[in-house]
C-alpha cells in the first residue's frame, strides 16, 4: 500500500485537470490547463465484476470487466501505484493517460475514464473482443496474403494519424494489436509513447524532458536505432 510521499504525489497528477507548475520563464509563458475529457469517476474495483485477464505488461495488467448494474464492458488496466514509483515508471503512466485521453480514431483504442484507489490506477478502455493479433497468427500458423494486406493497411493507417499528430507508439508488435467483433485493428498500450517536441497533442514540458531516455519497445521488438543506443524516430 501506498501511503503519502509518492503515493499521493501520483493521484494528485491524476485528477480529472492537470495544472502546470513552471520551473522557470519560459515555461510560465507556456503555462497550459489539461482538462480530460475521459473523467476520473469515484468507482472502486468492487464496482465491478472482473472477468479473464487479457494481457499483462511490465507494471499492469487488462482484464475483462464488467460495470455492476449495467451491460457496459471495458478493458480495465490496473498498475499498481508502488510498482510503478519502484520501478520509475510514472511519467510512462502520466504520458499514457493525458495521451490516450486526446486520440479520436477508429484505429486506436478508447479511453472511457480512469478511477484510483491506495493501491492501484485503474483506466477503463474499450474491449476489443476479437484479442490479440498476435493469437490469431499463433493459432492459423499464418495469415492469408488478403489477411496480412487488410490488417497492414489498417495499421499503417492508425500509424500516419499518430505521426500526424507527433507521436510516436514505440512498441508496434502483434500482442498490441487488437481486433474488433468485427475484426478490425485497433493499436493499444501507450505506456511507451513519446510525443515530439512540436507535438499537436498537449503535454507538460516536463514529462516531454523526462520521457527522452525512456526505454521504447520490448527486447524482441525493439527498433535497430535503440539497439544504437539511438533516440527512436517515426521512420
Amino acid at each position: 500500500m501506498v501511503v503519502g510521499g509518492e503515493g499521493d504525489e501520483i493521484e494528485r497528477n491524476f485528477q480529472a485537470k492537470v495544472r502546470l507548475e513552471p520551473r522557470n520563464r519560459e515555461e510560465a509563458a507556456q503555462r497550459i490547463s489539461i482538462a480530460f475529457r475521459a473523467p476520473q469517476e469515484n468507482f472502486t474495483i468492487r464496482d465491478f465484476e472482473l472477468g479473464k485477464v487479457l494481457g499483462v505488461g511490465s507494471h499492469s495488467k487488462v482484464v475483462r470487466a464488467k460495470k455492476k448494474g449495467s451491460e457496459h464492458v471495458y478493458a480495465l488496466k490496473i498498475m499498481d501505484k508502488d510498482f510503478i514509483i519502484k520501478e520509475n515508471k510514472v511519467t510512462c503512466v502520466k504520458l499514457e493517460r493525458i495521451v490516450l485521453d486526446q486520440l479520436d480514431h477508429p484505429g486506436i483504442v478508447g479511453l472511457y475514464f480512469t478511477f484510483q484507489d491506495a493501491r492501484c490506477l485503474y483506466m477503463a478502455l474499450e474491449s476489443c473482443e476479437g484479442g490479440e493479433l498476435f493469437d490469431l497468427i499463433s493459432k492459423r500458423g499464418r495469415l492469408s496474403e488478403i489477411e496480412a494486406r487488410f490488417y497492414t493497411a489498417e495499421v499503417v493507417e492508425a500509424l500516419e494519424y499518430l505521426h500526424g499528430l507527433g507521436l510516436i507508439h514505440c512498441d508496434i508488435r502483434p500482442e498490441n494489436l487488437l481486433l474488433t467483433a468485427d475484426g478490425h485493428i485497433k493499436i493499444a498500450d501507450f505506456g511507451s509513447v513519446k510525443p515530439d517536441k512540436d507535438s499537436r497533442v498537449t503535454v507538460p514540458l516536463n514529462l516531454l524532458s523526462e520521457n527522452t531516455q525512456a526505454s521504447a519497445g520490448r527486447a524482441a521488438y525493439a527498433p535497430p536505432e535503440i539497439l544504437n543506443s539511438s533516440p527512436a524516430t517515426p521512420g
